[in-house]
């Protein structure tokens, strides 16, 4: 992994910044190690909308929870958002709003020293247009769902992964990359289309965290 990118999936991002998550004590001794092998940490234009319109439902279903159920309830959720609110003192809706406030904004770092950027240049872009654009690609990301769940993936997510799948793979022409994500699908993917004498794709939080 030395002298990598590593390619933040929008469900990465999107706990870095909840202290009640599970992996929270885990980002300090893992920044270290990315800082130790020159690793960098980017995400792609198609992530920063999603991201967004992630966050966006999250705000609105735990607003909801805090509206209608009381905190004694609310203890006992293993939910990082509500956990992590909790924490901060939320107690209603008003306070989940100030919260996300925040939470809106992509992460700049890590965890406390190693940036995040958004890499985006012409060619890249038109990379992952091309991947969007794909429709072998979204059929087989598609499939490698459906055979997990039983039910198709909705086409905006299929969309989204099929551009950074296609931008991870522009980025590899030049440098070494992998897409870090916890979506069990899109590491499945990776395994099943793993390219002859290539690394897959995409690897899961699990081989990351064994870097420690």
């Amino acid at each position: 992994f030395r002298d990598s990118k590593f390619i933040l999936d929008t469900n990465i991002l999107m706990i870095l910044d909840l202290e009640e998550h599970e992996l929270s004590n885990s980002l300090e001794s893992l920044e270290t190690i990315f800082e130790q092998l020159n690793i960098s940490t980017v995400y792609l234009h198609p992530t920063r909308d999603e991201y967004l319109r992630a966050m966006d439902w999250r705000r609105t279903e735990t607003i909801k929870v805090f509206d209608n159920f009381q905190l004694n309830v609310l203890k006992s959720s293993d939910c990082p958002f509500i956990q992590t609110a909790l924490r901060r003192g939320c107690s209603n809706g008003e306070d989940i709003k100030r919260m996300f406030e925040k939470l809106m904004d992509l992460p700049t770092l890590f965890n406390d020293s190693l940036p995040i950027t958004n890499y985006n240049y012409t060619e890249l872009s038109e990379a992952i247009e091309i991947g969007e654009n794909n429709e072998e690609l979204k059929t087989n990301i598609n499939e490698t769902y459906k055979n997990r769940t039983g039910r198709d993936k909705r086409e905006r997510p299929i969309t989204h992964d099929a551009g950074i799948i296609s931008g991870a793979q522009f980025i590899r022409k030049t440098d070494k990359c992998w897409i870090i994500t916890s979506d069990s699908t899109m590491k499945r993917f990776a395994i099943e289309h793993c390219i002859r004498d290539e690394n897959e794709i995409a690897i899961g939080l699990d081989v990351v965290l064994g870097l420690r």
